[in-house]
């Protein structure tokens, strides 16, 4: 079978699958292009007064704490003397996890919140300050993410006043 294909043929047949190829993929996935690209336009759209109202929206609505409960909104906004963490909440976070990706998944849960206890008594200036809600979180996402332990609230709880 001898077959003699020039340029041009050649290049009217690929010219002539792509289109088909084409064809056929706008055709299946219309849908998903015509929502990407009214996302796009919709994205190169907004002014920064569109994007400040947003955050406004988002600021009012009724955000959740770890333990469930609704955040004032003063609670949402940062505060001035939190924008330094201190070192001892700094050391803690590092001894947290340091000791959580070192845990291996033979580690009870009793285990585990016995020596997040030794971990905190260690800090007793975080014991009521005013990060240890956000020390709490780090301790509930860490256990959860590296030794597969979830903690309850009242378990939270329990190792501040442990």
């Amino acid at each position: 079978m001898n077959i003699s294909l020039t340029w041009a043929s050649y290049v009217l047949i690929v010219s002539v699958c792509l289109a088909i190829y084409y064809f056929v993929v706008l055709l299946f996935y219309r849908k998903s292009f015509a929502r990407v690209s009214t996302i796009k336009t919709s994205d190169t759209s907004h002014s920064l007064s569109a994007l400040s109202t947003e955050e406004t929206k988002i600021a009012n609505s009724a955000s959740l704490n770890l333990f469930g409960e609704a955040m004032e909104e003063e609670e949402l906004q940062p505060k001035d003397e939190d924008q330094g963490s201190t070192p001892d909440a700094q050391a803690f976070a590092d001894e947290l996890q340091a000791y959580t990706s070192s845990c291996s998944e033979e580690v009870s849960k009793e285990e585990l919140i016995q020596h997040l206890q030794k971990i905190i008594q260690k800090y007793p200036s975080l014991i009521g300050s005013d990060s240890q809600y956000e020390l709490s979180q780090l301790i509930a996402i860490s256990s959860e993410n590296n030794c597969s332990i979830h903690l309850s609230a009242d378990e939270l709880r329990e190792l501040w006043n442990g």
